[in-house]
């Protein structure tokens, strides 16, 4: 709870909730790659988003979920922040990954 209330100081996040509730994975992530920055470690952040994951209801384009991470972040109160350099979103579309499945 302490290193999440440390990195959300350092974002200088706006938001009055607690991080520790809502959206924890995410700045649980957040949490790490600041202690390891902050100790002069070379880490970097990649979010794996899957798009056209019908089984899961998820969101179907990158669109939608750029809009979703939009809404997470004015949520988390960090829009610009002083980690976004050494993060960065990749997103795979399942629907490729489900047509070339082997069968055995």
């Amino acid at each position: 709870h302490k290193s999440l209330e440390e990195t959300k100081r350092f974002l200088n996040s706006n938001a009055e909730i607690d991080w520790s509730h809502r959206f924890y994975q995410y700045t649980n992530r957040l949490a790490h790659l600041y202690l390891l920055r902050r100790n002069q470690l070379p880490a970097y952040l990649v979010f794996v988003y899957f798009v056209n994951d019908l089984e899961m209801k998820g969101p179907t384009t990158v669109y939608e979920w750029e809009g979703a991470i939009k809404l997470l972040h004015s949520y988390l109160g960090i829009g610009r922040h002083k980690l976004q350099n050494f993060m960065t979103k990749v997103f795979i579309d399942i629907s490729c990954l489900c047509s070339s499945r082997i069968s055995m």
